[in-house]
């Protein structure tokens, strides 16, 4: 029984083992590497690096615009009133609708005060300035959303590039291998061949989050978007329709 055992641990342990040499290989590869391929992979890893940081900042702030968003409009659309709105809108940090709800009204209650203190030199509320504060703030938050996605998408298109040039510069070594040494064995050529291929995983390795990252939420800002305008039309109806 010890000795069937053992026999059937062998396989586990051996391939354990190989893992670990496959990996102190890889790892022994890229230290032994030429100093041009190394840059190249280490670029590869800062742009890799800084896009899955981008992709979870992006995604918390993404999902806390939509959800406090979504709990905003339906207090809103609950409402009697945009004044019972103020009455229990709380500010919340990067929820839009309220930025934008906030800005416009903010300007009628500017004309509210001055109207009780001086009405004289209150002037008139004009609508049109009111739009003008949807449509700024409107496209300040969306800019918010939308700042930081030109990275995921100039990484999702470099990185391929970045590592196809590790992937040639790798078969030039060899080549220049072969011509200084005029052997073509795969002892003298394999490393250099090996290099260029690290590369190119990486450089797909960095490619491929970045680029479903930036698909993900482009199609979430687009939906936000959408719903904001809306809600900017709407708002301007409802003031236009207490206020005036």
């Amino acid at each position: 029984m010890f000795t069937f055992g053992l026999l059937l641990q062998a396989p586990a342990l051996e391939n354990q083992a190989g893992n670990q040499e496959s990996t102190s290989n890889i790892f022994h590869l890229i230290s032994a590497s030429d100093p041009i391929v190394q840059i190249t992979l280490l670029i590869l890893v800062v742009f890799s690096v800084i896009s899955w940081a981008t992709i979870l900042f992006k995604f918390l702030q993404v999902k806390k615009a939509r959800n406090s968003g979504r709990q905003f409009l339906k207090m809103y659309e609950q409402a009697d009133s945009l004044d019972e709105v103020v009455a229990k809108a709380t500010a919340r940090e990067g929820n839009p609708f309220y930025e934008v709800f906030s800005e416009a009204l903010s300007e009628i209650i500017r004309y509210r005060q001055l109207r009780s203190k001086d009405p004289a030199s209150a002037g008139t509320l004009s609508l049109e300035k009111i739009h003008r504060i949807i449509q700024n703030t409107t496209n300040e938050s969306l800019e918010r959303l939308e700042n930081m996605l030109p990275f995921l998408a100039n990484t999702a298109s470099s990185s391929p590039f970045v590592g196809l040039f590790g992937t040639v510069w790798g078969i030039l070594q060899a080549f220049w291998n072969i011509g200084k040494t005029g052997n073509t064995s795969l002892a003298t050529v394999g490393p250099a061949i090996s290099e260029a291929l690290v590369a190119t995983a990486v450089g797909l390795a960095a490619a491929i989050p970045a680029v479903l990252g930036y698909n993900y939420f482009q199609t979430k800002v687009r939906r936000l978007s959408k719903d904001l305008y809306l809600f900017g039309e709407d708002l301007q109806l409802r003031i236009k329709k207490e206020f005036f």
